[in-house]
């Protein structure tokens, strides 16, 4: 995903977090320093516009999201990017995959160790 220089003052969260509204927070918000994502520095969205990754509408077919879903797709970083939206909680397209998806990821995830 865009490197912590060029997501600009926030990014959208989902989830609850402590002492903040849903809505956008910005990384240090949640205990993201700029040394914790050394893998961002590799990541091929570094040079384009961030808000093409946080579209309100983030279907994979729509014609304006494609853009993203591309640029992910041959992205090195893809996988660390994925793992690190999920962690976070993060809206928007991260590593590939939108909101949606990784909540049922996550959802999943839990259902497996629960098992």
């Amino acid at each position: 995903m865009p490197a912590l220089r060029t997501l600009g003052p926030a990014v959208a969260i989902g989830g609850r977090h402590p002492g903040k509204p849903r809505g956008r927070a910005s990384l240090a918000d949640l205990g993201i320093g700029p040394n914790d994502q050394a893998w961002q520095r590799d990541a091929h969205c570094r040079s384009t516009d961030p808000e093409a990754f946080f579209p309100a509408d983030e279907n994979p077919n729509l014609l304006t999201n494609r853009a993203a879903y591309r640029i992910c797709a041959d992205c090195p970083v893809a996988n660390a990017c994925l793992e690190f939206a999920t962690r976070h909680k993060l809206e928007g397209i991260w590593g590939g995959t939108n909101t949606a998806y990784r909540r049922r990821h996550r959802r999943r995830q839990h259902q497996e160790e629960a098992a």
